[in-house]
């Protein structure tokens, strides 16, 4: 009886941490993924074609979004359009959001005019099926998918099968209980400034979407 309580109470605290409460109700979704440092010095490219890894375009340390997309993917285009919403909701010294695409040969016109309709006005990669892989730990490619992580870089929740509003509500929970994060104590001094000079290649991968 005692070892049945104790199962019951773990599990009761595992229900209320921000992942699971985040994805209530959204059967189907992704398995989370490790913690971000993990994946930082994986490569990616800009969207001038310059190679870079996830780190440089993430920046410094803080609460953060890796969402991938394609052309293909009109679910994808709904994501973006909410998550260039969060953008203007949130200041970049307290998230940061990278859209990393996955478009095998699709030339710059046809990605500059998907990014374009789905109003995505945060930071963009390129060429990131490697870094897919290994965030999903998966062999296959399924889209759309968005992971949160939080502010000491542990996983928040991951989004996979969309469900429409659902979906894009539990993103924008996920991503509020990620900003409300602490951060670790090493990056609680980080300045205005250090966060502007450490910050230049991300500006430099950003395209501005159409007025």
């Amino acid at each position: 009886m005692l070892d049945r309580r104790l199962l019951l109470a773990g599990l009761t605290v595992f229900a209320a941490t921000p992942a699971v409460a985040a994805e209530k109700g959204l059967a189907g979704q992704p398995e989370m993924p490790g913690p971000l440092a993990r994946y930082r010095d994986l490569s990616v490219k800009r969207v001038d074609g310059e190679a870079s890894t996830l780190g440089r375009l993430l920046g410094p340390p803080r609460p953060a979004v890796v969402s991938f997309w394609a052309t293909w993917c009109a679910p994808c285009a709904l994501e973006g359009r909410r998550l260039a919403r969060l953008r203007k909701a949130y200041p970049e010294e307290r998230l940061a959001i990278v859209g990393i695409n996955l478009d095998s040969h699709a030339d710059d016109a046809k990605l500059d005019q998907f990014r374009r309709r789905a109003e995505m006005n945060y930071t963009q990669g390129l060429d990131g099926k490697a870094l897919y892989l290994a965030l999903s730990d998966s062999a296959t490619v399924a889209l759309p998918r968005t992971y949160v992580f939080d502010a000491s870089g542990q996983p928040v929740a991951a989004f996979g099968r969309f469900f429409g509003e659902r979906t894009l509500s539990a993103i924008d929970a996920a991503v509020r209980a990620a900003v409300a994060s602490r951060p670790p104590a090493r990056d609680v001094n980080l300045s205005a400034s250090a966060f502007r000079a450490r910050s230049i290649p991300v500006a430099m991968a950003r395209r501005s979407p159409a007025p």
